[in-house]
């Protein structure tokens, strides 16, 4: 980036070089009453303090400092999501270790200024919950959060009632208990634990209900229905027979 530098009380007419930890980023003539003002660029360091001369007859010092940016778009979903990761500040070339929770995920080289802009996936076997998200090289790094939502996912996208579901979730706390299942705001599985990646797997008959689209949705102990993505299936028209089996004569039922 550019930085407006300015001056005043050098020689008239001087000429002024500006010196940035020891390498000279530009050149200046101060005018006859011994001001200036320029633009220099900042050249690719890494974040921290640093001195800038302005040499003269005379060297005038001050300090800069450069600032790290780290940001993560976006900064929170479930399992599985992509996310950007924009990072400034690092030695030009450096290898650069993407974490999550101190486990690599990536591992890249910051570009001729410092700067890295890559994708990386969240796991998809993360538990829920905020998540440190980690930028390292050999002298240091930055960190920010990222928090892992919850997400439901049903193993067929049409049923039928009397039909078994199985539905699944992901990005629940790890061992969460408590989970239980409803259909159209009716409970129909209960007593679910996750695993320690928050991960958790049942199945379901599915009720008599209308045809048409219908929502199932999840809860535990620490993750309410409201932070869950919701999953959706469609109710086609079904039929049921009560009982299926039975001597001549029985009357049998047709729902």
């Amino acid at each position: 980036s550019s930085i407006r530098i300015s001056g005043s009380n050098f020689g008239s007419n001087e000429n002024l070089r500006i010196i940035f930890d020891n390498q000279e980023i530009g050149t200046v003539t101060a005018n006859a009453s011994g001001s200036f003002s320029t633009y220099v660029d900042v050249p690719a360091l890494p974040a921290g303090k640093y001195d800038v001369d302005i040499r003269g007859g005379l060297t005038r010092t001050f300090t800069f400092t450069i600032t790290s940016s780290f940001n993560l778009t976006p900064s929170s979903g479930p399992p599985g999501t992509a996310v950007t990761v924009t990072v400034s500040g690092f030695n030009p070339g450096s290898q650069v270790n993407i974490s999550l929770d101190g486990n690599i995920l990536l591992t890249v080289n910051a570009d001729n200024s410092g700067k890295i802009l890559t994708l990386v996936d969240i796991p998809s076997n993360t538990s829920g919950g905020s998540k440190t998200i980690s930028v390292n090289d050999s002298s240091g790094g930055n960190q920010t959060t990222f928090t892992v939502t919850a997400t439901l996912s049903v193993a067929q996208a049409q049923a039928s009632p009397g039909d078994i579901v199985n539905v699944s979730g992901t990005g629940f706390k790890s061992g969460e208990t408590g989970i239980s299942v409803t259909f159209a705001g009716n409970k129909v599985a209960s007593g679910i634990s996750a695993d320690s990646q928050g991960l958790w797997s049942t199945t379901f008959e599915v009720p008599d209900a209308t045809a048409g689209t219908h929502s199932i949705k999840a809860s535990g102990s620490s993750t309410s229905a409201g932070d869950v993505s919701q999953a959706t299936i469609i109710l086609g028209a079904g039929m049921r027979v009560e009982p299926t089996s039975g001597v001549p004569g029985t009357v049998v039922r047709v729902n």
